[in-house]
């Protein structure tokens, strides 16, 4: 299958509330995912932050996945194949660069190792302080994230 990707003048920030942070350069319309990350759902609470200002919800274009049951999820150990996945996104509204900011504090000071490789916590949040717009906060990304070394 033959990934189309909608590509963006800034890199999106996605977040998940189990604390991940990232910087991803398009939203590719089909994503390779495996039967255990289907059945738990794992597009759940991501949430993509537009430079424009908008974030977005990505969910399966087809209705036709497996139903998280117990049987399921212990059979997803034994057996986990990886399948591609076609995904949409739904525009889900407005967002200020404050709370986003935030976030990404929050998401930083429960990370123990990976999210603080490069620049440490206070690092980190004294930069996010002076970022005052959108490209500003993905400059302080990158450098967490050691793309400028």
């Amino acid at each position: 299958m033959r990934q189309k990707q909608l590509v963006a003048e800034h890199p999106y920030i996605v977040l998940h509330p189990v604390g991940s942070v990232q910087l991803q350069d398009d939203l590719p319309t089909s994503v390779r995912a495996n039967r255990g990350a289907i059945l738990s759902r794992y597009w759940v609470g991501l949430t993509y932050y537009r430079s424009d200002g908008i974030t977005l919800s990505m969910s399966p274009a087809d209705d036709d996945l497996p139903t998280p049951t117990l049987t399921n999820r212990f059979l997803s150990f034994i057996y986990n194949p990886t399948r591609d996945m076609d995904v949409v996104y739904t525009e889900d509204g407005a967002y200020e660069i404050p709370p986003l900011k935030k976030t990404i504090l929050e998401y930083v000071g429960r990370d123990d190792d990976i999210l603080t490789q490069f620049m440490d916590h206070s690092q980190i949040s004294s930069a996010l302080k002076r970022a005052n717009d959108f490209p500003a906060v993905v400059d302080v990304l990158e450098r967490m994230f050691g793309r400028d070394f």
